[in-house]
């Protein structure tokens, strides 16, 4: 959705985005060790299709 004329589309002023950055990297943290290695083997190979290291593909898809 389009903003206002002159708008940037840079961050939200809304409150709590820190706090939400937090949770999330949080949640990401502890997820990322308990990952079953099949789930791990099937995005190393999708990210090698598109020429990825696992790191960067990874982290675009969170």
């Amino acid at each position: 959705m389009l903003g206002e004329i002159g708008h940037n589309g840079g961050p939200s002023l809304a409150g709590g985005v820190s706090w939400r950055k937090h949770c999330w990297s949080a949640a990401r943290e502890r997820l990322l060790p308990t990952l079953p290695i099949e789930v791990v083997r099937l995005r190393v190979k999708r990210a090698q299709a598109l020429g990825l290291d696992y790191r960067t593909y990874a982290g675009v898809r969170a």
